[in-house]
């Protein structure tokens, strides 16, 4: 599979709900960006097996086969195990999303920094669930069951990065840029350029679906890669899906033998979202 490019001062960043200045200047000032027009309705797979499709698009937005639940995480850069109370439907009941954005919003998102881009994104997805669903929320803190990712026996194997490297032979962008803070993910393939810990952490919390908190101790940024077999294949016994690489280890095995790093179950304090109040969308 072709390695997707993400570019973490960018892509991961918008997993974060901290605005940036240029956002919080816009909210100060009350021009912050809304979808122009927005249709909720429910999923008619129309006979077809059910498909979920979720698509940012230059106009707006659009996606099918959702759960309320998964537009939260969206909306609110959660993971599902952060998101708390809520009627019984919000994870089970399936819409069909159209929501556009006027050309001066779509020119002026055109114009931010990704980071600034998805952050706008988020408040309008936001707003728009306010407004379709009647949605609250609030944010807490509360003790979950978590994987504390710490030092392995035998130390870390993690390769510290050179300050300025350019990466020449490294992972390039489609306009052939590269440097610092890039990854490349495939299935069951992970390279990162001089990123923290915290990035890595963010990553094995989507991988293992549990929240990984660093307890590492390391404060620098690391180049390095790290190759495993992915759970769904991992997991087979009929042979269905038989592994690229038979002798790839698991994930957890992986970050021991690779990067001399490992997952301890613990338990510690997570920001979740708590859902006071949704209701369906009016007339369904």
């Amino acid at each position: 599979m072709t390695a997707a490019i993400l570019i973490l001062s960018a892509v991961l960043t918008m997993l974060c709900s901290q605005a940036v200045p240029a956002l919080a200047a816009q909210a100060a000032s009350g021009q912050l960006p809304v979808f122009s027009s927005v249709t909720v309705k429910p999923y008619d797979p129309k006979g077809n097996p059910p498909r979920i499709m979720i698509h940012d698009l230059s106009d707006g937005f659009s996606a099918s086969g959702v759960t309320l639940r998964m537009l939260l995480q969206r909306a609110y850069g959660v993971e599902d195990n952060q998101i708390v109370g809520g009627p019984a439907w919000l994870g089970s009941a399936q819409f069909e999303v159209d929501a556009k954005i006027d050309d001066a919003t779509a020119q002026a998102i055109g114009g931010m920094t990704p980071q600034q881009a998805g952050e706008a994104r988020q408040h309008m997805m936001q707003t728009m669930l306010a407004g379709q669903f009647h949605l609250t929320v609030h944010h807490e803190k509360r003790d979950l069951p978590v994987y504390a990712l710490v030092i392995a026996e035998g130390g870390s194997k993690l390769h510290e990065a050179t300050p300025g490297d350019t990466y020449p032979k490294g992972i390039h962008g489609p306009g052939g840029s590269s440097g610092a803070g890039m990854i490349s993910m495939a299935v069951g393939e992970l390279t990162c350029q001089a990123v923290p810990i915290e990035n890595l952490t963010r990553i094995l919390t989507d991988q293992v679906g549990q929240h990984v908190i660093d307890k590492t101790g390391l404060a620098g940024r690391y180049d390095f890669t790290l190759r495993w077999l992915p759970g769904a294949v991992a997991s087979a016994s009929n042979g269905a899906l038989p592994p690229p690489e038979s002798t790839l280890p698991a994930l957890q095995t992986a970050l021991q033998q690779q990067l001399g790093l490992k997952l301890e179950s613990a338990t510690g304090p997570v920001e979740v979202l708590v859902v006071d109040q949704a209701e369906m969308p009016i007339g369904k």
